[in-house]
């Protein structure tokens, strides 16, 4: 569908946007639109598959567009092995580009009468703009708290997450109480992958993840793992005047990283990134048994699969063991409705609370946050 869209401008048009189409990417936000519009019943009315598919290609082209934009910002030269837009065709070339999915975006959505989405998927980008500006604001400064944080990611990347299960839930046009539901599993799965992917940034292989390691803390972003080192008194007093120049070489983010091994920030951030999937999957859990159900639960599990590999294959080779097993029973999920014969384990109650916050009571880190304070 977008790629028949941009065949609609003019050939310069087609080939930019078709260069970023075909650069890849999992395609995780318009699935959950998909997915969650499935939740349907079959006695109510039919879904407009039309409409349905036009919110989900809004969804992704808003998706590119800010990657597109995170582009320019960060100066990146490849994305998942490709030449960038602005690297290919210069800043100019990648803002007008961006701006043109965007407008794309409003233009199907508006077409199609779709109001509540258009509505949903614009708070979401101006959520996306305020955490990006937030960001900037907040390089190298050591004092921001994980709170910070979690409002930064919220408005980064799990404001888009919800949008997009709320977009598929909208316009299937399912009672209020399962939009809300499916909301709540966008906003905590997106919570879980943006931890995690900060954590890769750190560890990860450079190879595997198409950028250098360490590349959010050499321009001065500090995710939770940094958050959580610079809590350490000693750790902390050796990294905020590291911090204070405003400046690190990459010799000090590798002895950064050997401190972060040394201490609880890879695991303090790994329960972060458990407790908001089992939130996400414990969200849709009073949801119908219908198959969509299991699907959501099957996304949230293969889409944090391969980046928790990839962590635990480097925090074995850093001596530290995950946290992290796999079972083949869970008390949340009945048998039949495991994923791949499979369920993260957690050491959650499995009434916690999720309507106004997040409580991981059996966790070994005491951790809580407003749900008003995430959105």
């Amino acid at each position: 569908r977008i790629h028949d869209l941009s065949l609609q401008g003019y050939e310069p048009v087609h080939e930019v946007i078709n260069h970023q189409l075909k650069a890849g990417g999992k395609r995780i936000r318009p699935t959950l639109a998909l997915i969650s519009a499935s939740f349907k019943s079959s006695d109510w009315e039919p879904i407009n598959w039309e409409n349905l598919v036009d919110a989900a290609s809004a969804i992704e082209m808003i998706h590119m567009a800010s990657l597109v934009h995170d582009d320019i910002i960060d100066q990146a030269t490849t994305r998942r092995g490709k030449e960038t837009i602005n690297q290919k065709w210069g800043n100019l070339t990648a803002v007008l580009a961006g701006d043109y999915l965007f407008s794309s975006a409003f233009n199907l959505l508006t077409a199609r009468k779709n109001y509540p989405v258009l509505l949903s998927v614009s708070n979401a980008i101006q959520l996306m703009c305020e955490g990006e500006i937030n960001q900037a604001a907040q390089t190298y400064n050591y004092r921001q708290t994980e709170e910070n944080y979690l409002d930064n990611i919220y408005k980064k990347t799990a404001c888009l997450f919800a949008a997009s299960c709320q977009a598929g839930a909208i316009t299937a046009l399912l009672p209020a109480e399962h939009v809300r539901s499916i909301h709540r599993f966008g906003l905590y799965l997106g919570y879980a992958y943006q931890i995690l992917d900060d954590i890769l940034d750190l560890i990860g292989d450079p190879n595997e993840l198409g950028k250098p390691v360490g590349s959010d803390l050499a321009r001065g972003i500090l995710t939770l793992p940094v958050l959580r080192l610079l809590q350490d008194e000693q750790q902390g007093a050796w990294l905020r005047p590291i911090l204070d120049r405003q400046q690190i070489t990459a010799e000090e983010i590798a002895l950064t990283v050997t401190r972060l091994a040394d201490s609880d920030a890879f695991l303090y951030s790994l329960d972060r990134v458990f407790q908001m999937f089992d939130a996400a999957c414990q969200s849709i859990y009073g949801l119908p048994q219908v198959p969509a159900r299991l699907a959501m639960w099957e996304i949230a599990g293969q889409l944090l699969e391969k980046p928790l590999l990839m962590v635990e294959k480097r925090l074995t080779s850093l001596g530290l063991t995950m946290p992290l097993r796999w079972k083949t029973s869970n008390p949340i999920y009945p048998p039949q409705e495991q994923f791949n014969n499979k369920t993260f384990t957690t050491d959650y109650p499995a009434d916690y609370p999720l309507d106004n916050y997040v409580s991981a009571r059996q966790s070994k880190y005491a951790f809580s946050f407003s749900g008003e304070t995430i959105g």
